[in-house]
């Protein structure tokens, strides 16, 4: 080896002890960023598992008559509590938007009959029978859900209308309000009544209308 060759080879030696510092620098470096981020990592997981399980329990406290707490079961009846739920929206949706009304009208000097599925009116359909060739009494009723609006036009006699309001708490009827007033240079009366159906019990309105007639 020539004496000029040694200074050649300690820079070569440098240079290389140089790299390899460099490369664990950088490897150590690697590995603490990769830590770190583990770290983060964990602690981000952590953090979505505690939150889902906030939810998990926040829902099972919503949905009733749960049997088991498990994950599964869990959103397994949450599912069919909302379903549930839903096709209680739609029904109440339904009777809303097209809320039907049942009505029967009884009148003096008329004799028609018309079916109870008539689609002459969008919002009621009507019945009317043959009563007699007298004028008065005329009564009408309607019928939405529980709730019941009686009209009546009869002649003004001593007690009609505690008569009348007897007999329709006596057919199981909760009466809200009632009124009364003259018609006709005070020789009849004109009744409006509105009541509440008892769910115990269950009549036809023109049930009604033939039993308050045999009355007035």
């Amino acid at each position: 080896m020539l004496p000029s060759d040694v200074p050649c080879m300690n820079a070569n030696s440098a240079s290389k002890q140089q790299g390899l510092k460099r490369k664990r620098t950088s490897t150590t470096a690697t590995m603490a960023n990769n830590s770190h981020s583990t770290k983060e990592h964990v602690v981000a997981e952590k953090k979505r598992r505690e939150k889902l399980n906030q939810r998990f329990i926040a829902l099972s406290a919503i949905v009733p008559g749960l049997k088991k707490v498990d994950k599964a079961s869990v959103l397994g009846d949450a599912v069919k509590y909302l379903t549930q739920l839903q096709e209680k929206v739609k029904t109440l949706e339904e009777r809303t938007t097209k809320k039907t009304v049942e009505s029967v009208i009884f009148l003096k000097k008329t004799q028609m009959f018309a079916d109870e599925n008539d689609s002459s009116s969008s919002s009621e359909n009507s019945v009317a029978g043959l009563i007699n060739d007298e004028t008065l009494p005329e009564i009408e009723a309607r019928v939405s859900h529980k709730n019941i609006l009686i009209r009546i036009h009869c002649e003004k006699h001593t007690g009609v209308l505690v008569k009348i309001l007897s007999q329709i708490e006596n057919l199981h009827l909760s009466i809200i309000s009632s009124n009364a007033i003259p018609f006709d240079d005070d020789s009849s009366l004109a009744i409006t009544i509105t009541a509440q159906m008892n769910a115990k019990y269950s009549m036809t309105v023109k049930d009604l209308v033939k039993s308050l007639r045999s009355i007035v």
